[in-house]
Parts: structure tokens; C-alpha cells; sequence
């Protein structure tokens, strides 16, 4: 298989804004970590996904209840939600260097 893209999706504006941000304003926990991903990729490979589009949340968040095997059983988790889709489809957001966070294309329910 040929990749051909390696694209960052994550649901949090303010990791989102952090890695849009020079590295060396936080604090020695964050900064090095942000400087990391600042390094191995750059900041128009990240996105910013919805909460409630967010896959790798579906069996721990926004649920309000335990987590069911049905629940892992979904056809969102096992077929891939929106990344099924063509990307120009997707309910993401790209991540610009600096300014405001990104407006959100779902609103959370």
C-alpha cells in the first residue's frame, strides 16, 4: 500500500492552538512536546475534528453511560464514520498557524 498523505485529526482547539504556537511559550511539560509535532510535521497537516465526529471518542466519551460491546459493535466505529467519506466531505477544520481557534463545522449537541 502507498501512503500518500499523513494528515492530524484531533477534537481539542486548545492542543490545536498550542501546536499553532511557538513552542518555547510553554511550560516544560508542553513545550517540548509541541516542538516535537512541530518538527515531524507541519501545521497544514493538522485538523480539527468535532467532538461528536470524533471516532477515536465514541467508546469512552459523550455517551453518558458505559461503554457496551453493542457500543464497539456500532457501524460508526467498525466502517469509519466520515472517513468513509471523500475528504472534501469530512466535518473538518484546518488548524492556521496562530490567531483565533478554529470555528467548528458541527455544533456539539
Amino acid at each position: 500500500m502507498e501512503i500518500g498523505w499523513v494528515l492530524f485529526l484531533g477534537d481539542s482547539t486548545a492542543v490545536q492552538q498550542q501546536l499553532s504556537s511557538r513552542s518555547i511559550l510553554f511550560y516544560t511539560w508542553v513545550g517540548p512536546r509541541v516542538e516535537e509535532n512541530q518538527v515531524k510535521a507541519s501545521i497544514e497537516d493538522f485538523y480539527l475534528v468535532p467532538g461528536p465526529e470524533n471516532l477515536s471518542d465514541l467508546g469512552t466519551k459523550l455517551t453518558g453511560k458505559p461503554v457496551m460491546v453493542e457500543d464497539m459493535m456500532s457501524h460508526k466505529w467498525l466502517h469509519g464514520g466520515f472517513l468513509n467519506r471523500e475528504f472534501e466531505d469530512w466535518p473538518v477544520t484546518k488548524v492556521k498557524q496562530g490567531g483565533e481557534p478554529p470555528v467548528l463545522k458541527t455544533k456539539f449537541k
